[in-house]
């Protein structure tokens, strides 16, 4: 049986790329917004603290679309 074991750096470099992903797509409004909440809650869901982990993310910064 193996561990399920996550380092938090791990976790942080997947999210980011996954959001360059889907920026290299071209999508805007309402299907980016929420790809990004669904980013942020999957930091959430792994510890990170998306305000201090992923500044990347509009809705971390305190703005909307850019």
């Amino acid at each position: 049986m193996g561990l399920d074991l996550f380092f938090k750096d791990d976790i942080y470099h997947i999210l980011v790329a996954l959001h360059q992903a889907m920026l290299s797509t071209g999508v805007d409004g309402d299907y980016r917004r929420g790809y990004e909440a669904a980013l942020t809650a999957t930091a959430l869901a792994f510890g990170l603290d998306p305000r201090r982990d992923l500044p990347l993310l509009p809705e971390t910064r305190g703005g909307g679309d850019e």
